[in-house]
């Protein structure tokens, strides 16, 4: 017969926690309260650390290319210090021609009908919606004529350098009561090209050095002028489009490369909340719009999700946060006078265009950016049949803007 158990005893373990559980524990709890402390700190704008009501200041410069200066040269100008901006690497203006560029910026999307007015998710359109009081000062005419009623003010002036006078004349200091500001300052330096009368590189470089110098100069003017008091402010600092320096003088005004490439800057004055660094991610003119808006956090969730996708703007919030590591754009899309393009970061097909914005096949140029970054060698040279790439290329350009109506003559060889 077994032993009885005496009393008292039990096989049960003894009651409360061992030490070694009781620092497994406490080890978990820390991780919480450290993975808690993270997610506050880079969460959306929900619950934003950055203020929600900050002044904006957008300069649009036609002209500004990106070898006119260096990103961090370009942030002085601004009277920032480099290391508190955001410094994109690997942006390009949406068109060679600034005005385009600028309606682009503005829309966050493809403006195909420059006569067209603002969309909803216009910056001009939903800022005013918001409460901010909107500013444009152009120095063409052509974004006054088409946008001016989309603004509480929109000032045309006779030349660039009187940018920063007008801009003054309606950025006073900001009263506790008083709205923020949203102003867009255009500085088309009235489109004037440098290859007018010739095409010589030399001359034509020359030229744009002093162009640059100009440009820069009433940058710097124009920020200072917004520099009125130390309320938040979100300053934008983005090129219009280059200038043909003579690269390809026997095309100047396709969308090449060393036109479309331009400086893109943001950063946060007497406000934090926006991370500083370089980023070398496909940008583009258009991904302004919906960054700016988010930034305010002043898109539903629905609005965001269109992004890419029927606005062809990305919102580069999630980028500068770190949220999302991934590409921004696995493409980017462009205008050019009579031709589209289409860019990777490896390939660039450029096409030209039938009435009203078609793409077609015929007399299309492919480049093999990895290989031939100065764009000097066409793959579709002597009637080249279009390949797998070419052709992927070119559905994603009838993608954006519809079917072709003719197709390319059929030849010996065949591209990528």
């Amino acid at each position: 017969m077994p032993d009885r158990v005496p009393i008292g005893a039990s096989d049960l373990p003894p009651s409360g926690w061992t030490g070694r559980e009781r620092l497994a524990i406490t080890a978990l709890l820390v991780a919480l309260v450290g993975l808690a402390f993270v997610r506050a700190e880079t969460r959306r704008l929900d619950s934003a650390r950055n203020p929600t009501n900050l002044d904006v200041l957008v300069i649009h410069a036609g002209g500004l290319g990106a070898s006119a200066a260096p990103l961090h040269a370009l942030a002085n100008d601004l009277d920032f210090d480099p290391a508190d901006m955001q410094l994109w690497t690997n942006a390009f203006a949406q068109s060679t021609d600034p005005v385009r560029s600028a309606r682009c910026a503005l829309d966050g999307d493809l403006v195909r009908d420059l006569r067209a007015g603002p969309s909803p998710l216009s910056l001009p359109t939903r800022l005013k919606e918001s409460g901010w009081r909107t500013i444009l000062v152009d120095d063409d005419g052509a974004l006054v004529d088409g946008l001016g009623d989309a603004f509480d003010v929109a000032t045309k002036v006779d030349s660039a350098t009187g940018s920063a006078a007008a801009l003054a004349a309606w950025w006073s200091a900001r009263g506790a009561d008083d709205p923020p500001r949203f102003a867009f300052v255009n500085l088309g330096f009235g489109n004037e090209p440098l290859h007018s009368d010739t095409t010589e590189a030399y001359v034509l470089q020359e030229r744009y050095k002093l162009r640059v110098k100009r440009i820069r100069e009433t940058v710097r003017s124009v920020a200072a002028a917004a520099r009125t008091d130390e309320r938040g402010q979100l300053v934008v600092l983005v090129g219009g489009s280059g200038l043909e320096t003579g690269e390809h003088p026997d095309a100047p005004d396709l969308p090449w490369d060393a036109q479309l490439r331009v400086p893109l800057l943001m950063g946060l004055r007497f406000a934090d909340g926006l991370p500083a660094g370089e980023l070398d991610a496909l940008v583009q003119s258009a991904d302004i719009a919906p960054t700016i808006l988010d930034v305010l956090d002043l898109r539903t969730p629905l609005e965001r999700e269109a992004d890419g996708g029927p606005r062809v703007g990305r919102s580069l919030e999630p980028h500068l946060h770190g949220w999302n590591q991934g590409a921004v754009h696995e493409d980017l899309v462009f205008f050019g006078v009579d031709h589209v393009a289409v860019r990777t970061e490896n390939w660039k097909l450029i096409t030209p265009i039938e009435a009203p914005l078609h793409p077609r096949k015929e007399d299309s140029r492919l480049y093999a950016l990895s290989e031939d970054p100065s764009e000097d060698r066409n793959l579709l040279k002597g009637g080249a049949e279009f390949g797998p790439v070419a052709e992927g290329l070119f559905a994603r350009l009838t993608d954006r803007f519809g079917a072709a109506t003719t197709t390319a003559p059929h030849g010996t060889a065949q591209a990528p």
